[in-house]
Parts: C-alpha cells; sequence; structure tokens
C-alpha cells in the first residue's frame, strides 16, 4: 500500500508541478506584455512634456 500511495503521490506532484509551471509562464508572458506597453506610455508622457516645455520657452 506504500507503493501504491507513493506512486500516487509523485504522480500528483508532477501534475501540479506542470500546471504551476504553466501559470509562472503565462505570469512571465504576462509581465513581459505589461513592460513592453509601459515604455511606450513613458515616452509619450516625456514628449508631451518636452513639447509644452519648448512652447513655454517659445514665448
Amino acid at each position: 500500500m506504500d507503493k501504491e500511495l507513493r506512486k500516487e503521490f509523485r504522480e500528483w506532484k508532477v501534475e501540479v508541478d506542470d500546471r504551476l509551471d504553466r501559470l509562472e509562464a503565462a505570469q512571465v508572458a504576462k509581465d513581459a506584455a505589461s513592460a513592453a506597453q509601459a515604455p511606450q506610455a513613458t515616452a509619450s508622457k516625456k514628449a508631451a512634456a518636452d513639447a509644452a516645455t519648448s512652447e513655454k520657452e517659445g514665448n
């Protein structure tokens, strides 16, 4: 019986590890997508700030 329980536990552990790996991969992909979008928003804010500064200097 111990052998059967150990086998079942190993199978369960492999399944849980696989699910965890998939979840981690999905989170990494989600974080990468968020990081890719963030610099674009920052760049546009900086460009807008630079334009406002240029207008003030011109006046």
